[in-house]
């Protein structure tokens, strides 16, 4: 029988990408998503749909115990803690029963972002022994507070799982997810605008189909070798937001002039970019070396046609 792996989110953007990522390899995926909008998808991709919530663990029993791998693609949410828990209870209880299957202990992947460097970095490439310093209360201090609690259970003997943490860089790629919005859905016929704060910044970036293939690769390398570890996800060589606003502008068919672009403030209902206003570059290195990720595609901006046009045909559905 096939490892089987247990993904949390499998209806989002990263979520779907890992579970495609995992049945290419060939494992039995299990995908929870909230309802039926994606178990067609689910099922045409050869992923086992599993109607369930966060919040609502001990419904998810049964597929948790199946599962070798678990993977939290959803990211920081007001279950997180209770979620993983519950997701504890259930394995300690069943190494407990004397008919369990159980004699190794799982793996579980927390998705976080590289957004929770922080906005003291700015000249820096950042790797996993630096230090984050998130300013953001609301969303990036409780996000790397969870970040440590998940790896604190690596070295404590009285969890039953091996945990892991990655850091994805922004992803791109096929239908876009929510950071395409930023870039796409541009009028032609209107002015460029610009948001002032991020002008000349640069974030990494990496493909869906690469990340995914990261969490497959973490979880191949087996034994203790990642347990405990956090994982950089991303490409080298990140371009600014103005080099991605223009491409993605000129796909749309802006003829503007560079000397035209409105520059504008971030505004008050824009404060969740107000954390992007810093160059956030990261150093991947470690996971080549440690479990063998290389990222296939060259780059968001070399490829930038291929997604617009991908994001495009995905509006029209």
């Amino acid at each position: 029988m096939s490892t089987s792996v247990l993904v949390f989110g499998a209806g989002g953007y990263i979520g779907e990408g890992v579970a495609l990522a995992f049945r290419r390899y060939g494992y039995k995926v299990y995908g929870v998503i909230r309802n039926d909008a994606k178990k067609k998808f689910l099922i045409d991709n050869e992923i086992i749909p599993v109607i369930g919530d966060q919040s609502k663990i001990a419904d998810l029993k049964e597929y948790i115990i199946k599962s070798q791998i678990i993977v939290d693609a959803i990211g920081l949410t007001s279950h997180s803690r209770s979620s993983f828990d519950q997701i504890v209870d259930i394995i300690s209880s069943s190494k407990k029963n004397a008919s369990s299957t159980f004699n190794y202990k799982p793996l579980f992947i927390f998705t976080s972002g590289i957004m929770t460097y922080g906005l003291d970095y700015e000249k820096e490439v950042l790797d996993e022994t630096t230090d984050p310093k998130p300013k953001d209360e609301y969303e990036m201090v409780p996000k790397k507070a969870f970040e440590d609690f998940i790896l604190s259970t690596a070295t404590n003997p009285s969890y039953p799982l091996r945990s892991v943490v990655v850091r994805p860089g922004f992803v791109y790629g096929k239908h876009g997810g929510p950071i395409a919005s930023m870039f796409f859905g541009i009028d032609p016929n209107s002015e460029l605008v610009f948001l002032t704060e991020l002008v000349g910044k640069r974030w990494s970036w990496v493909h869906v189909d690469d990340l995914g293939e990261a969490y497959v690769k973490i979880s191949k390398a087996g034994g203790n070798v990642v347990n405990g570890e956090l994982f950089n996800i991303a490409e080298l060589h990140p371009p600014t937001y103005d080099e991605l606003k223009i491409a993605a502008a000129r796909l749309a068919g802006w003829k503007g002039s560079v000397d035209s672009i409105k520059s504008i403030p971030i505004s008050a209902e824009q404060q969740r970019i107000a954390n992007w206003k810093t160059n956030v570059v990261i150093n991947s290195e470690k996971a080549y070396d440690l479990v063998g990720w290389k990222p296939h595609h060259v780059g968001i901006l070399l490829e930038m046609e291929t997604f617009y046009l991908s994001w495009k045909s995905s509006q029209q559905k």
